[in-house]
């Protein structure tokens, strides 16, 4: 009986772990979480369990009774699990700062574990109670007793793992393991009844109970969705195996989504199939000669069929970890070209890692698209310099790896990533793939562009259709989109370690910066470190092209990544609209830049809401392109229906205190990020606006602190301290608003009067030959008059000077 109970303990573990992936992940934190509550109900159960075992009248009626108990607290969390928690998935998913974001997690662990947990742990004190007859053979007992359950619960660990849960499902299987505990229970007491059935029927009434309830609790669960499945998208493919559960779902728009245990890994929406497409097509085009790749994972297939489009391929192997994952491509046949059925794919089921240690192949591409979701456990290996440098050694002599990075991943990691890639190869070049795409190409041997490979490649219908798709059949784009090399990374990148096996950083970090801010300001940050790398050339280039329309594209680009990261994210291009503006000025070719200009003037800017079905997402961008448009009412309609929908969502309730200070309306929109700062002092955005919003209510001193604790937040910040200059200007704190009017200037040009106000802040602050400096800079670049310099009356001390006519000589 004792096995018994390690069987199903061990298998209750299994069942609330991949249940609660859904909704806590499986990252390093969300395993502390369920692992302290786990062992947490068993040390406390234990304890109380031996106080109990000496105090009762029969410690194997009582043992009965636990079991019984333990049965039904088990069974009580289905409903809690798959009815509960998905109405509170909002408010889980979108905490407002790490501290709450952890506790959530482990007060979540504690409700669904911590009773069955605790009366788990009632067991061994019970059982030694029962067994132990004399003190002089309570080793020998014990030890009985602990390989008894030690043997169960490797059995019910595999059994669970390799066929319970396969088989049933982790529904059934949670209910089926209960089933076995309360059997466990009626058992024990019909052994050891003394009063005939007043002392069975709780025993026999929990086995009653499960067998009744089973097929209703099962039915009536509620089906847990994946983070991009809505309950009206069509399940195509649902299996459960011993690594993961894979769901492939098909949306009313007919995109087709691929989760893995609940979380979104591929699909065919264009921002995910233009990435996966990419990972195939640029590493082509650098590596002469390519006849045989590694994908390391699956996904929906898109990459390797992309990869079989091109006719000198010999031989595409690919190493995926998750059976399901091989399955649910199937149902991609039709965006990945039926490659699972291609002769030359070599398919291996397993860990990437060991499969690059135990091959004795070298490729001539290796492709990682390690899935970048930060709730996964064990990114953090597949984003090391020990697994680039084993990439690097099963390169051929000019094979090319490629790495994707999200353009949301946090900055920081971004710089760790980079660091680590650039140190295991001799060569590196950094792309950036509009709109949110970020890929490393490292090689062995120099990294060159060959427009006349290029030109020979598109000759094969296929591949020259599928490059048309995603924009990129133009050799001129393509090679524009390289940011910079190893030289310039590592010169931009700050001192810091690699991510190792050994030390893995990502591991633990990843995850808190990304719930540190929305993802659209992890976006403005890359944008940042793309705008200070960008290298206008460099890049080895050869055969037949017009250097100067090469150069015109490389500008071009330029303009079109800062139309994206003006500020905001992706889904705040009209931002950017200055940028872009001047990209197609400097290069009318680069029809890329005119059809978002197209897209910003008649798609972005329209303001209809009607469609009632739209998701966050998309109402949140049309909210944001109203407020663009001078629409501040508009926007805040559109936002309050979208909150009712999923009223903790960050970006929301941060755009709807915007467009309420736009219509006026400061003090509501105050309030609202005073009482979100109670619970989150230290989320920079909204302290942020809680500073401009108290200096609009002409309260600079009040917002003061704010702007300062803001720039502590996030020192290299150029908005931020911009708003604290603004501030200190207010206050007439003229020296020091003029030093961070400077900074602001150097850190990033484009914040608009930036250089203006640093040469008014210093001819307030009487430092007239600096104010003079910053004449000559603004009147460089055009950032003022001269005509304004000579009215305005905030240059007065500079006039009255003796630097004053040092402005013009400059």
């Amino acid at each position: 009986m004792f096995a018994l109970t390690g069987f199903a303990a061990l298998g209750f573990e299994l069942y609330w772990t991949r249940a609660l992936h859904h909704f806590l992940g499986n990252s390093t934190y969300a395993f502390s979480a369920m692992l302290t509550t786990y062992l947490t109900g068993l040390a406390t159960g234990s304890w109380v369990g031996g106080r109990l075992a000496d105090r009762a009248s029969s410690p194997a009626r009582t043992l009965g009774y636990i079991q019984a108990a333990l049965a039904l607290s088990v069974a009580a969390t289905l409903p809690l699990i798959w009815n509960w928690l998905p109405g509170l998935d909002s408010v889980i998913i979108h905490p407002p700062n790490w501290n709450t974001y952890l506790f959530r997690r482990f007060l979540l662990s504690f409700a669904v574990m911590a009773l069955p947990t605790f009366l788990s742990g009632m067991t061994f004190p019970l059982v030694n109670r029962i067994g132990i007859q004399s003190l002089d053979k309570i080793g020998g007992k014990v030890g009985h007793f602990y390989f008894a359950n030690t043997a169960g619960s490797i059995v019910g660990s595999l059994a669970a793992g390799f066929v319970i849960l396969p088989l049933l499902g982790t529904r059934n299987a949670l209910l089926a393991t209960s089933l076995l505990s309360a059997v466990v229970g009626l058992a024990i007491l019909l052994k050891n009844s003394r009063r005939g059935t007043r002392d069975v029927w709780p025993g026999l009434a929990a086995v009653v109970l499960l067998i009744v309830l089973f097929v209703p609790l099962s039915r009536l669960a509620k089906p847990l969705l994946g983070d991009t499945q809505d309950i009206n998208d069509i399940v195509l493919f649902d299996r459960e195996d011993p690594t993961a559960q894979t769901r492939v779902f098909r949306k009313p728009n007919g995109e087709m989504h691929m989760a893995v245990d609940g979380h979104h890994i591929g699909g065919t929406e264009p921002a995910i199939a233009r990435k996966e497409k990419i990972l195939a097509h640029l590493p082509m085009v650098l590596s002469p000669g390519a006849q045989h790749t590694l994908s390391v994972g699956l996904g929906s297939g898109v990459t390797l069929g992309t990869l079989a489009l091109y006719d000198e391929i010999q031989k595409m192997t690919c190493v995926e970890i998750v059976p399901g994952v091989i399955e649910g491509a199937q149902f991609f046949a039709a965006h990945h070209g039926n490659v699972m059925k291609d002769p030359r794919l070599d398919l291996h089921l397993g860990d990437g890692i060991q499969h690059l240690l135990t091959t004795g192949d070298t490729y001539d591409i290796i492709s990682s698209d390690s899935k970048l979701n930060p709730e996964y456990a064990g990114n953090s290996a597949l984003l090391s310099l020990d697994y680039y440098q084993l990439c690097r050694s099963r390169l051929a002599d000019h094979g090319i790896m490629v790495q994707w990075l999200a353009q949301h991943f946090p900055a920081t990691e971004t710089e760790t990533v980079i660091r680590s890639f650039g140190m295991a190869f001799e060569h590196m070049e950094l792309f950036w793939i509009d709109p949110n795409s970020m890929i490393l190409v490292g090689s062995p041997q120099p990294i060159v562009f060959d427009f006349d490979r290029f030109a020979t490649l598109i000759t094969e219908s296929d591949v020259e259709q599928d490059l048309k798709a995603q924009n990129m059949a133009d050799p001129y784009i393509m090679v524009s989109q390289r940011v910079a090399g190893k030289e310039a990374l590592q010169a931009a990148l700050a001192e810091g370690r690699p991510n190792t096996w050994q030390r893995p950083t990502l591991e633990f970090t990843v995850l808190r910066e990304v719930r540190s801010k929305p993802l659209d300001r992890h976006e403005d940050d890359n944008f940042r470190f793309l705008s200070r790398v960008w290298q206008s050339g460099g890049l080895a280039v050869k055969g037949s092209h017009d250097e100067a329309k090469l150069q015109r594209f490389i500008a071009s680009t330029q303009k079109f990544m800062l139309g994206y990261g003006s500020g905001g994210g992706t889904n705040y291009v009209t931002n950017g609209r200055e940028a872009l503006l001047q990209g197609a000025r400097d290069n009318p070719d680069d029809f890329r830049i005119t059809r978002l200009l197209k897209l910003i003037d008649d798609g972005l800017s329209e303001g209809s809401a009607s469609n009632q079905n739209q998701d966050t997402k998309t109402l949140l961008q049309k909210a944001r392109a109203q407020m663009d448009t001078g629409k501040p009412e508009q926007a805040l309609v559109i936002l309050d229906r979208a909150l009712k929908a999923d009223p903790e969502n960050p970006a929301l309730k941060f755009t709807r205190v915007k467009a309420l200070r736009h219509l006026g309306r400061e003090e509501e929109a105050l309030a609202l990020c005073l009482g979100h700062l109670e619970n989150s002092p230290d989320d920079a955005p909204w302290v942020s606006q809680t500073s401009i919003i108290l200096s609009l209510l002409g309260r600079p001193a009040e917002s003061l602190p704010y702007a300062r604790h803001c720039l502590e937040l996030e020192p290299e910040s150029a908005i931020y301290l911009n708003n604290l200059a603004t501030t200190l200007g207010r206050l007439k704190q003229f020296d020091e608003a003029a030093e961070s009017f400077a900074r602001v200037h150097e850190l990033d040009p484009r914040v608009k009067g930036s250089g203006y106000f640093a040469a008014a802040a210093y001819s307030m602050a009487g430092q007239t030959e600096l104010s003079a400096r910053w004449v000559g800079i603004c009147l460089e670049k055009n950032l003022g008059t001269m005509e304004d310099f000579r009215t305005n009356s905030m240059f007065e001390n500079l006039r009255q000077s003796s630097h004053w006519r040092d402005a013009w000589n400059q």
